[in-house]
């Protein structure tokens, strides 16, 4: 699974966001993950890659509607080409900027998108008890015309329990 994320950078003195594809996220451990990540927001830029992307955004807005449109309709028409050009999964997240109380709502062309905000401690009922837990609010987007309700309600509900049981994480 390929997961697309934003990284910012500074470029010129004026911070920029770029995406950043981390490809075959399934197979990898998340410290490999981490320092990907990592090496994304603070080693070398690939500038031919930067003059690339802002070669096309420049060139696709500036194209009439109707071509604009058709380009789109052949990249989300073509799987492949759309995983290698955008990934999988997109994740957008509101919590690296400090601590925000929000619930992201994520706009985007994949058929999964996550929304991450910011982990704040606050009051939560456990076992029928009141007591400060750190809570993480996630906003889960899919594509209703490729994934249906049902099994992404699933998704979500098998989801918020392995997150909640800290499930493939070293728990000190």
């Amino acid at each position: 699974m390929d997961i697309t994320i934003t990284v910012e950078r500074e470029i010129d003195g004026e911070r920029v966001p770029l995406p950043f594809i981390i490809r075959k996220t399934n197979i990898k451990p998340p410290n490999q993950i981490q320092a990907e990540i990592r090496n994304a927001q603070t080693g070398p830029l690939d500038l031919t890659e930067i003059a690339r992307l802002r070669s096309r955004l420049i060139k696709s807005s500036r194209l009439p509607g109707f071509l604009r449109r058709r380009f789109w309709h052949r990249l989300m028409h073509d799987a492949y080409r759309t995983k290698h050009e955008m990934g999988t999964v997109m994740v957008t997240s509101l919590g690296m900027f400090g601590k925000i109380s929000a619930w992201p709502l994520p706009s985007g062309l994949h058929t999964l998108v996550f929304g991450l905000g910011s982990k704040l401690k606050k009051p939560w009922i456990v076992a029928g008890r009141i007591g400060h837990r750190e809570i993480l609010n996630l906003t889960v987007m899919f594509d209703h015309d490729l994934v249906d309700g049902a099994p992404a309600a699933r998704f979500v509900s098998r989801l918020s329990k392995l997150i909640e049981g800290a499930y493939g994480l070293k728990v000190s």
